[in-house]
């Protein structure tokens, strides 16, 4: 295999970052939605519905990690070489460290909120 092209690195450098934030986006909408659903029907779960969402939520969760870590692992080595040819400056990882507090703060107060949620209201 030919070696990318400077443009075609670049590119995909940018597809890859997109890949990412659209993983943290839809992340990011059904964390919204399951608590709006706990909030809804939070006088009608069971404890068997509530461990079933957790269980549901948390793997949906682990799946985007997942996805997540592979797609950023590739996306470093392709800004590594960036940086080496000097096309991009060495970039921080602020980003990604924010977005891990974001998805772990948000997963488990997500969870705490399903188990306290009948008991914030009183």
């Amino acid at each position: 295999m030919d070696p990318l092209t400077n443009s075609e690195l670049l590119e995909l450098i940018v597809l890859q970052r997109q890949n990412v934030d659209s993983q943290f986006e839809f992340w990011l909408t059904i964390t919204f939605a399951f608590v709006v659903a706990i909030f809804a029907a939070k006088d009608r779960l069971s404890v068997q519905l509530k461990l079933f969402a957790s269980a549901l939520y948390l793997l949906a969760t682990a799946s985007f990690v997942g996805r997540g870590l592979l797609e950023g692992v590739e996306l470093v080595v392709h800004i590594s070489e960036a940086v080496e040819r000097e096309l991009i400056p060495d970039p921080f990882a602020w980003p990604l460290i924010l977005r891990g507090i974001v998805m772990f703060l948000g997963t488990f107060g997500s969870l705490y909120f399903l188990y306290r949620a009948d008991e914030i209201d009183k």
